[in-house]
């Protein structure tokens, strides 16, 4: 149907039939008798959708995605009625003998997920280590964290607590930058076994230096350059990809909000600014797990939020995070941690008996990476994601 410079597929509800989908929405992933946004907001709360896929597909073995930029609203009521904001319908329509030939189908249109250099795997860690730059809009007098380079000293405690950890964005926080130059803080942490990625604002607009040169090998986007979402956001993270892989011979490594259908051949997808709460870990666990049901493999939120936390929160995040492909810190909002002028997430920076449960999981992962890797593989080839809601596996 037409009207109001919208159109909706209306379609008949089955008695029984239940649908999922809609890319990594904060919340439930049943959606029968949901009404739910295809559509940004950066807003980042339960029910909200932190990227949003104008796909969903049904018990009984059909999904549907539209081919569009424009924002919708899916219902799942009876009859079925799905919008988007645009006067034009135009839909790929799949079917298969199960939900996971469904997920095959619509990735062979729209793109298997990625596959992530190995470091990819393991624990990242964000935040500003340039904070005497006067640009940075955060605290100028934050210990060990002045110009760039004092990351190195966050690695080297990495190392010395034996904590598993791959990679670090040094550079996280608005007007942060970095020191110049920036290839001696990548040997260094290159040196303590640390990859190291570059956030952005503001664009790409020096990524060949900074990857051919320099030795960064990961982007991770913000709202304040892609927070429009939908082309501008997806071709932003294109661009990302492209400057990885056209100055250097690594695998893309780029982590983004408000990605879209496709997105999961690009990036890890995360769940935006939010908090250190039960409440937000509640819904996570869903958010991360329907991630799957839209082709998303890569799918996680910050540990602990980036707001409020506290030491028990953090550890039982980093422990189901633990489970999931991707997984990364993001300090310097938070509860202060471990210490006055601290804000700190990283896990070696708790104590007892934290520090070792923190530890033990980290370690876990590691060992599981053999599966992991290889499950990732799988969902490279056929759609289906490594982190799988039970109906995947459990359909009836």
């Amino acid at each position: 149907g037409w009207g109001g410079g919208k159109t909706t597929q209306y379609l008949a509800r089955g008695a029984d039939e239940q649908f999922y989908g809609t890319g990594l929405r904060l919340g439930e992933w049943a959606l029968r008798g949901k009404t739910v946004p295809v559509a940004v907001d950066n807003k980042w709360r339960e029910n909200d959708n932190a990227s949003p896929a104008p796909f969903y597909m049904s018990t009984n073995d059909y999904g549907v995605m539209r081919n569009t930029w424009a924002p919708g609203s899916y219902s799942f009521d009876a009859p079925t009625a799905l919008t988007h904001d645009e006067t034009r319908f135009d839909a790929w329509y799949f079917t298969g003998d199960s939900l996971k030939s469904v997920l095959d189908a619509y990735t062979d249109v729209s793109g298997k997920p990625f596959m992530a250099p190995m470091w990819g795997f393991e624990l990242g860690n964000a935040d500003c280590f340039n904070a005497s730059n006067p640009a940075y809009q955060g605290d100028h007098d934050r210990p060990r964290h002045q110009t760039t380079p004092d990351v190195a000293g966050y690695a080297a405690d990495a190392r010395a607590a034996d904590m598993p950890s791959g990679w670090f964005l040094p550079n996280d926080g608005y007007g942060c930058g970095y020191t110049a130059p920036l290839k001696s803080t990548v040997d260094a942490l290159k040196a303590k076994g640390f990859q190291t990625g570059l956030w952005t604002s503001t664009g790409l607009g020096s990524i060949a230096d900074e990857v051919a040169g320099a030795g960064s090998r990961g982007v991770k986007t913000d709202v304040a350059w892609i927070g429009g979402g939908y082309k501008t956001a997806f071709q932003g993270v294109q661009q990302a990809v492209d400057g990885i892989e056209k100055n250097s011979d690594a695998r893309r490594y780029v982590w983004t909000v408000d990605g879209w259908a496709g997105t999961q051949r690009n990036a890890v997808v995360w769940t935006g600014d939010t908090y250190g709460t039960w409440d937000d870990m509640r819904w996570h666990v869903p958010a991360i797990a329907g991630a799957g049901l839209s082709g998303l493999n890569y799918a996680s939120g910050d540990i602990d939020g980036i707001f409020g936390g506290s030491p028990k929160t953090y550890a039982r995040d980093l422990q189901w995070k633990a489970f999931t492909p991707a997984f990364m810190t993001m300090s310097g909002w938070g509860a202060v941690n471990p210490s006055a002028g601290y804000q700190d997430k990283q896990p070696w920076r708790f104590a007892e008996p934290y520090l070792s449960v923190n530890r033990k999981y980290l370690q876990l992962k590691m060992r599981l990476m053999p599966y992991l890797y290889t499950m990732s593989r799988t969902a490279h080839e056929t759609g289906v994601p490594s982190t799988r809601a039970m109906v995947l596996e459990y359909p009836d």
